[in-house]
């Protein structure tokens, strides 16, 4: 055998082997936990309350996903971080009227979110979980003539922070 032919077949295999060990590689750095994606839109109605719209993506499991609402720059610089209201889903219902979990034994009634689907904190539920979380007053509460027509920032994540949406919702009538 000539000393050409030898150097070709140890670059042949060394080729071999470096591919092997890549694709060895490549899976052991995947992860198969990817996050899902979804666009929800909605409105915050001063009569009614919160209104959560699926709008397409994939669906979402309700029992650790986080919902936080806050104030856009329009009531002031930084606000919203400083007082996110963090809904739980003991406040969250489906149209239907099953809320995603039951306050008294912990029960999940509502699992899935799917695209489509609307969700809703109506107005009693946003204020008595507004009582525990907001100081009220007349020029930052929602229900304010003069906020209709600003915004609120709705962030739909799971627990561990993984962020699912994110989107811009008017405050109306």
């Amino acid at each position: 055998m000539s000393p050409v032919v030898g150097v070709m077949l140890m670059l042949v295999v060394t080729i071999i082997i470096a591919a092997i060990v890549t694709a060895f590689a490549g899976g052991i750095t995947q992860t198969g936990d990817k996050t899902p994606q979804a666009t929800l839109t909605g409105q915050f109605s001063q009569s009614s309350g919160l209104e959560m719209v699926h709008s397409g993506g994939d669906t979402l499991t309700t029992t650790n996903l986080q919902v936080i609402v806050r104030e856009s720059d329009n009531f002031g610089n930084a606000r919203g971080y400083l007082t996110p209201w963090v809904i739980n889903g003991t406040f969250i219902q489906n149209s239907q009227g099953l809320y995603w979990q039951n306050a008294t034994d912990g029960s999940i009634p509502v699992l899935a979110w799917h695209p489509g689907q609307t969700m809703y904190v109506n107005v009693s539920d946003w204020n008595t979980m507004s009582t525990f979380e907001h100081p009220t007053s007349t020029e930052t509460s929602l229900f304010s003539t003069s906020n209709l027509g600003n915004n609120l920032i709705l962030e739909v994540s799971y627990a561990d922070g993984k962020l699912i949406s994110k989107s811009t919702i008017p405050i109306v009538p």
